[in-house]
């Protein structure tokens, strides 16, 4: 068990206990492996917790550090979380917590059974690093934009074909980079897919039955994210 330079590597048991410490019972997002009542592993995590400096006593209380604190207080009041999946290389799953101006990304760590990777990073970076995913997908904004005409035309086709006979969300065969977007509670749902198609990357958000394109720009993604 470590702590990179700049994350908190914790187990599911771990997490939990923390975001029991600031007084959070669930979070929406990744699936957890419940605590199954062995106090005597529970114990010992909580030792390695206190080894790591995660947690401290203060007159006879445990308190956790900084700034794993502040992140996990920003993932727990997030007004938005995003479960994001992209075919790589290498391929990721991972939900993003997001406050008016931090992202907290919790991602399952490879190297360790029933671990998380959890870090904080600026709003502004974490839409650095989505462009960076997005392009190892294969999906570029484009240098030069294609003349309206051939864009409509690419855009008509598409629809026609997504909505066809084959109507079983037919273009996740296209699908390279997806996000679902709900509230803290999970309560609300949005999902956006970036696809590659023909001669453009297109943006497909599917809100009900509605399935609308638009030509792929980075502003543009951020703006459909955040509509509410």
């Amino acid at each position: 068990m470590r702590q990179t330079d700049d994350a908190y590597i914790l187990t599911d048991f771990q997490l939990q206990f923390l975001l029991l410490g600031i007084g959070c019972s669930s979070l929406y997002g990744l699936p957890q492996n419940k605590f199954n009542g062995d106090f005597k592993e529970l114990y010992y995590q909580i030792h390695d917790l206190a080894v790591r400096n995660i947690l401290h006593t203060s007159d006879g209380a445990f308190e956790i550090c900084e700034p794993l604190k502040s992140w996990l207080f920003t993932a727990a009041d997030a007004p938005a979380v995003y479960h994001i999946l992209a075919s790589g290389p290498p391929p990721r799953a991972f939900c993003a917590y997001l406050s008016d101006s931090m992202a907290v990304i919790m991602e399952r760590y490879l190297y360790q059974k029933c671990s998380v990777r959890l870090m904080g990073i600026e709003k502004r970076v974490f839409y650095d690093e989505i462009k960076q995913i997005l392009e190892s997908c294969g999906i570029k904004e484009p240098k030069e934009p294609l003349p309206k005409e051939l864009i409509s035309k690419e855009l008509w086709s598409f629809k026609q074909y997504l909505l066809g006979e084959n109507q079983k969300k037919i273009y996740e065969l296209f699908e390279k980079f997806s996000v679902e977007v709900a509230d803290a509670m999970g309560e609300y749902r949005k999902r956006i897919s970036v696809v590659h198609y023909y001669l453009e990357n297109y943006l497909v958000a599917e809100t009900g039955r509605t399935v609308d394109l638009f030509s792929f720009e980075m502003e543009k993604f951020v703006e459909l994210l955040e509509k509410r």
